[in-house]
């Protein structure tokens, strides 16, 4: 990781990083990387490290934590479903600290967390109590999901035109909610 440190201190844009990353996974089969936002929190924070394994689209299921290209961009986010559209196949994807989710199309995902690395702790995410852990949030994260969507359709009463919230502070209340009652400080 102290290679991508290096790499910020020359100023090389995200673009060309992503693409020697993605170059690296493919040919070595796994790849370490860093977490640059919180949008998964709190089982993944700014800073943490996680080992990402190259992924047949079928060996992909609910709660693992995928990484997928869009625009261009990386991003580390958490599947919540699988869905076919005619011929193609699609995931449904949601950062755990967000409130939206998204489909995607099942060729962008170009990895699965394997590992993710804290200051004190490593975690397991394919097996074991780290499977345990990823299903408790992906159940949480849909959960909240849903509870959003009914909240805001309450809120508005129906009139719901836009997929940003319309009253971000009651969102922000709900997960600092559901932080200080499940929380696991990992």
């Amino acid at each position: 990781m102290s290679v991508m440190q290096d790499y910020a201190s020359l100023k090389v844009p995200t673009t060309i990083l992503n693409e020697l990353w993605e170059q690296l996974l493919s040919e070595n089969g796994e790849c370490w990387g860093r977490v640059i936002s919180n949008s998964m929190h709190p089982i993944l924070n700014i800073g943490d490290q996680v080992l990402v394994e190259k992924v047949f689209i079928d060996n992909v299921r609910s709660a693992d934590i995928v990484v997928f290209k869009r625009n261009g961009k990386l991003t580390i986010h958490r599947v919540l479903g699988k869905q076919n559209f005619g011929e193609e196949s699609y995931f449904l994807e949601k950062g755990d600290a967000t409130h939206l989710a998204s489909f995607i199309p099942a060729k962008s995902v170009i990895g699965r967390v394997r590992v993710i690395k804290k200051k004190y702790r490593t975690i397991h995410t394919i097996s074991g109590g780290g499977r345990i852990l990823q299903l408790l949030f992906s159940y949480i994260s849909y959960t909240s999901m849903k509870f959003w969507l009914i909240l805001e359709f309450c809120l508005t009463r129906g009139r719901r035109t836009t997929c940003q919230p319309r009253y971000p502070e009651l969102y922000n209340k709900f997960f600092s909610l559901f932080n200080r009652l499940i929380l696991l400080h990992l």
